[in-house]
């Protein structure tokens, strides 16, 4: 699917700033937002800590992030974190 399906939002944190990162709904729920920190923001800044996504791509439709994104959640048991959702922005899509 294309990474615009789920209500991208690029994100960012201080004055000036924009494009540190992307948000998006979760591809198996779509109830959950996913940020993602770019280690190289869009505006040239720094990054935020801990951004560990290589980004290439300036437009939801051209993203691609490395690695690959894991995703956790509290499990319904309440007790236990679980993957809920694994997978790759390339090129815009999500898979």
């Amino acid at each position: 699917m294309k990474l615009g399906e789920l209500e991208p939002r690029w994100f960012a944190q201080g004055e000036g700033r924009h494009g540190m990162g992307v948000s998006f709904l979760c591809p198996h729920c779509r109830r959950t937002r996913i940020p993602v920190p770019f280690a190289q923001p869009l505006d040239g800044g720094p990054p935020l800590p801990g951004a560990t996504w290589e980004r290439t791509g300036t437009t939801f439709d051209d993203l691609t992030l490395q690695p690959s994104i894991s995703f956790m959640a509290v499990a319904p048991d309440g007790d236990n974190v679980i993957e809920h959702w694994h997978g790759h922005v390339t090129k815009g899509k999500v898979a």
